[in-house]
């Protein structure tokens, strides 16, 4: 008995299941949602990175060292955050 010949998916169809190497070191979608919205309106220039898969660094700027405070405390009793080991970056400025 003879097998059927392998279906041929399209490069472009393949491409939506398969995600890109670097993809394992993406935030997850609760972390990202989280940062936000504790930040939206509180800072500016926000960044927020995975170095690895249990690191984070989440760099901003704000107005003065009371927001800089605030902020952070805020950012790190995010029970998103809690798997990860957070390094802030905190810029003070205008």
């Amino acid at each position: 008995m003879t097998q059927p010949a392998p279906t041929r998916v399209p490069e472009a169809t393949t491409a939506a299941f398969y995600p890109p190497p670097e993809a394992g070191n993406r935030l997850p979608m609760p972390v990202r949602e989280k940062v936000s919205q504790i930040c939206t309106g509180r800072c500016r220039n926000l960044v927020v990175e995975m170095i690895s898969p249990i690191r984070l660094r989440i760099a901003f700027l704000v107005k003065d060292q009371t927001e800089a405070d605030m902020l952070t405390n805020l950012l790190g009793g995010a029970q998103e955050l809690a798997p990860y080991k957070v390094d802030f970056e905190v810029q003070i400025g205008q």
